[in-house]
């Protein structure tokens, strides 16, 4: 119940901004609301795209983060990525899901937001079928 009600003061507050401030020239990153995605799992994404959104930093998504990866980045862009999120209200990634949120953000700068949302459901719903 607290993470639901979580999710709906950060949909709030994303929808307060105008979003067309944003988007409107990064059609391909989409809108950011991986509504294809778990709620509980959703916050980390929506709030992940917004903080790049932000901060203008869908180009900077697109280079390699280095041998350290995201997850051990001494790059003071991911440090602005990461404070952003935190400033969003989302406190909960640990090195490994801030790692791999960030590789799905990077797989979204580089292939596109439509692209992404195939292959995640592609990937969940071959992994449910293991199941």
């Amino acid at each position: 119940m607290l993470l639901v009600s979580f999710c709906e003061k950060i949909d709030k507050k994303y929808k307060e901004i105008n979003k067309n401030q944003f988007f409107s020239e990064m059609t391909n990153v989409g809108n950011g609301e991986f509504d294809f995605i778990d709620a509980s799992d959703r916050i980390m994404f929506t709030t992940a795209h917004f903080a790049i959104s932000l901060l203008e930093l869908w180009d900077y998504m697109k280079k390699d983060p280095g041998d350290e990866g995201y997850m051990f980045s001494n790059d003071d862009e991911v440090a602005r990525i990461s404070d952003k999120i935190l400033y969003l209200g989302y406190d909960g990634h640990s090195g490994a899901s801030f790692g791999c949120v960030m590789r799905s953000m990077q797989f979204i700068a580089i292939n596109g937001y439509d692209s992404f949302r195939e292959k995640y459901i592609e990937s969940n719903s071959s992994s449910s079928q293991r199941i």
